[in-house]
C-alpha cells in the first residue's frame, strides 16, 4: 500500500488551487493498493471510487511531479479490500472537506472527503488512531510522523493528535445551506 498525495496541477480545478493555499501543499489524497487500483473519494467522480491501475499510472507519470508517494508498511489486507469495496458509491462530503480546511470538525457518516477515508483506511491497516478529519496535506504529515522512529515523530503526533481533538470539540459543526452546499458542489464541476 502507498499514500499518494497530489499538489494542484497547473490548470486544473480552481478549488485545488484554493485547497493547497488554505491547507497546503496538497489538495487530493489516495491509496494504492498492490494491485494498482487507487481508491479514494472525490469530489469530480461525485464520491467514493476505484481508479484503474491504468488510469492511475496515467496520471502519475503524466503529472509526475505533482505527486508525492509514501510507501506504507502495513499490510493490505482482504478485510481492508472488502470494507472499501463497500464503501463504493457513497457520496462527497463537501461540508466535512471544506471544515477540515479550516481546523472544523463536520462528520456525515454517509459521505467521505478524500484524506478522511485515507485516514481510516491506513487506521485500519495500522492499528494507530488517525484522525479522520485532517486535510491532505495534515494527512502526509500524520503518515510519514508515524513512520519516523523517532521519539520525537511520536511526540509530536500525540502533540496534534490532542490540539486537533480540543479543536473538534471545541467547535460547532459547520451547518450549510442547501444552496451553499450547491455553491461549493458547482465550484468542482
Amino acid at each position: 500500500m502507498k499514500l499518494l498525495l497530489q499538489k494542484p496541477i497547473p490548470g486544473g480545478h480552481v478549488i485545488e488551487q484554493i485547497i493547497a493555499k488554505v491547507c497546503g501543499p496538497y489538495c487530493h489524497t489516495e491509496i494504492l493498493f498492490e494491485d494498482g487500483r487507487a481508491f479514494s473519494s472525490s469530489a469530480y467522480d461525485k464520491g467514493v471510487r476505484f481508479v484503474t491501475p491504468e488510469s492511475i499510472a496515467k496520471s502519475l507519470e503524466a503529472n509526475e511531479e505533482y505527486w508525492t508517494v509514501i510507501p506504507l508498511p502495513w499490510i493490505e489486507t482482504p478485510q481492508i479490500l472488502e470494507w472499501c469495496e463497500g464503501e463504493v458509491g457513497a457520496g462527497y462530503d463537501f461540508r466535512g472537506a471544506f471544515a477540515s480546511g479550516f481546523g472544523m470538525a463536520h462528520q456525515d457518516e454517509f459521505k467521505w472527503f478524500c484524506s478522511e477515508i485515507c485516514a481510516e483506511i491506513i487506521s485500519r491497516a495500522s492499528g494507530y488512531n488517525i484522525p479522520k478529519l485532517l486535510n491532505p496535506t495534515a494527512l502526509g504529515e500524520w503518515v510519514e510522523m508515524l513512520l519516523s522512529n523517532s521519539g520525537k515523530a511520536t511526540e509530536l503526533a500525540q502533540g496534534r493528535a490532542n490540539k486537533l481533538s480540543v479543536i473538534m470539540r471545541l467547535e460547532s459543526p459547520i451547518a450549510f445551506t442547501n444552496k451553499e452546499e450547491l455553491f461549493i458542489e458547482s465550484l468542482l464541476t
